[in-house]
């Protein structure tokens, strides 16, 4: 059995976008950054993340500027663009997710994360009542 899930903590970065696609099915996206230290040295990573169905109306709320906890699963796809060049696509495939600071206010500690019990779903989305 293998695992396929990523933690990650940082500040939506986007405004989330809110469509359907042609089946009716609701998804959300935005962009996450987040930041490493490595000897000093400050970096920022950007992550695309999407949610889908019922999970757009549970963190649907969130908005650009939020710090924010999420959890996921990591979907690479790769592609060839218009100009031929092949590229790679990652993006976070949201499963929970909590604001820990909304915008405006800084975090008070990366640890805020552990506060809120961790939904969990069944295979058919269903929230368990985590929360």
């Amino acid at each position: 059995m293998s695992v396929n899930r990523i933690q990650l903590q940082g500040y939506i970065g986007t405004e989330p976008v809110f469509d359907q696609t042609r089946s009716g099915v609701s998804y959300m996206r935005f962009r996450l950054s987040s930041k490493t230290q490595k000897k000093g040295e400050s970096h920022t990573s950007w992550f695309n993340v999407i949610a889908w169905d019922r999970r757009v109306e549970w963190f649907g709320h969130m908005k650009k500027g939020d710090y924010v906890y999420v959890e996921g699963q990591v979907t690479v796809d790769e592609f060839v663009d218009k100009s031929g060049k092949e590229r790679t696509s990652v993006e976070i495939n949201l499963q929970d997710a909590h604001v820990v600071a909304p915008k405006g206010r800084a975090p008070s500690s990366p640890s805020d994360n552990r506060q809120r019990p961790q939904a969990q779903w069944d295979e058919e989305g269903q929230d368990d009542g985590g929360w």
